[in-house]
């Protein structure tokens, strides 16, 4: 049975590895389609496959909580904020530094507020060590950091070589993200983290009890039973924050350009959020969300394979560092908790 919530977790990590990627196509970037507007779409296709996913299970009760209301807020501003920081600093590097304070902030509500056991307190705080310095790194692979290493030791080692590749040198610390977009950039990627961290508490609350909440009682699976009020959730939710984020107007909507991505990204997400929702409810919220958020390695090749976000030795080993150091923090973590 371990072995098969260990699949839910792996079929996560790959949904959650690529829902993002349609963020970025030329089409939507060219048009440069609002954060907000691109949500609207988001939000359709998780409202529609979410309740798709509870249809296609033969739920035989309906369900509902207004833990669902407070899943889609924390939802929503999870994405915002994500996409803003995917665009400052790419699909590689934002997901990384938000994948890692997701565990943070994860592992902090499963001990702290819900009292997961934890059998080693010193080897878990050793294991957040380790998680908040690979994010440190992740930040670090988009900053002036690799440009300073290859201009010291590389003269060191060749200076000749150097200056026959200062043109290119030149073009590589252009594309580094400049200061104000990294810091606006790792400051939404924090926040996303720590949404992102909140969103199995509603989940847990709608089947536990908390907050003066009534434990739900129904015979079927919390997490299957949970999924109609995040549907019905998002899809309400999603228009009152576009309103006040427009101030009561209309944008343009761009729906050729952003209807199939927003739709597909959702199914993604939907998908990876189905299976977390079950590692998490019996793996924990220690162990089964933070290995979800392992997904960062497939983050990390889309944006260095196919995006070329990073490019260079030393930025693309910064990078690499950071996502080993990040998810042996996880390791550690699970082996601990």
């Amino acid at each position: 049975i371990f072995c098969i919530y260990i699949w839910f977790c792996v079929i996560a990590i790959l949904a959650f590895g690529c829902y993002g990627v349609l963020i970025k196509t030329p089409a939507i970037e060219d048009a440069k389609v609002d954060t907000m507007v691109f949500q609207c779409y988001y939000s359709a296709g998780v409202a529609i496959f979410s309740l798709l996913i509870w249809i296609a299970s033969d739920v035989q009760n309906f369900t509902f909580s207004y833990w669902g209301f407070v899943f889609a807020f924390l939802w929503v501003i999870c994405s915002l904020t994500a996409y803003n920081a995917i665009r400052a600093l790419g699909y590689a590097v934002g997901p990384s530094i938000w994948a890692g304070f997701t565990i943070v902030v994860s592992f902090v509500w499963g001990t702290v507020a819900f009292s997961d056991p934890v059998n080693n307190v010193p080897g878990a705080v050793c294991g957040l060590i380790v998680l908040i310095s690979g994010i440190c790194l992740a930040a670090a692979s988009q900053s002036s950091l690799p440009t300073k290493l290859k201009a010291r030791f590389g003269s060191e080692l060749n200076e000749e070589f150097i200056h026959k590749k200062s043109e290119a040198n030149e073009a590589n610390a252009d594309q580094q993200v400049g200061v104000g977009r990294f810091l606006f950039g790792t400051c939404m990627a924090l926040l996303t983290g720590l949404a992102n961290g909140s969103l199995m508490v509603p989940l847990r609350c709608f089947e536990h009890g908390c907050f003066g909440s009534e434990p739900f009682k129904g015979s079927e699976i919390a997490s299957l039973a949970f999924l109609p009020s995040l549907s019905i959730g998002v899809a309400a939710v999603t228009p009152v924050i576009f309103l006040f984020y427009f101030r009561f107007t209309i944008p343009e909507m761009h729906l050729k350009v952003v209807l199939l991505p927003g739709l597909i990204s959702g199914c993604y997400w939907a998908t990876g959020n189905f299976c977390s929702m079950w590692a998490t409810q019996f793996l924990g919220q220690t162990i089964g969300f933070p290995l979800t958020q392992t997904c960062i390695v497939i983050n990390g090749f889309w944006g260095i394979l196919y995006f070329k976000e990073i490019t260079g030795t030393y930025p693309i080993g910064i990078f690499v560092a950071a996502v080993v150091v990040i998810i042996s923090g996880a390791i550690m973590i699970g082996n601990f908790a």
